[in-house]
């Protein structure tokens, strides 16, 4: 068991695995995507950069709470998924 206070849940990078990509070029690192993090959660502002065969990274605008290895992660980019993966 680990004690802490709220804001030591804040997170703003953290990677995924078993991804699927459908649009590459989302995923340059500078292109603003929005992160949806949960299903009925408010999508975040960020970017993705590919970092492996099967990983990339997500750097988000602003830090958000509970990101939590297992869950899914889906990026859009307007109205359409450009890609997603498993939070690692």
């Amino acid at each position: 068991l680990i004690v802490g206070e709220r804001d030591d849940l804040l997170v703003k990078e953290f990677e995924a695995e078993n991804i699927n990509i459908f649009d590459r070029l989302c995923f340059d690192g500078k292109t603003p995507l929005d992160i949806q993090l949960r299903y009925r959660s408010a999508p975040v502002r960020g970017s993705i950069s590919i970092t492996g065969g099967d990983r990339f990274a997500v750097k988000l605008a602003e830090a958000a709470y509970g990101i939590t290895p297992g869950q899914a992660v889906v990026a859009y980019r307007e109205d359409r998924i450009v890609g997603g993966g498993w939070i690692s």
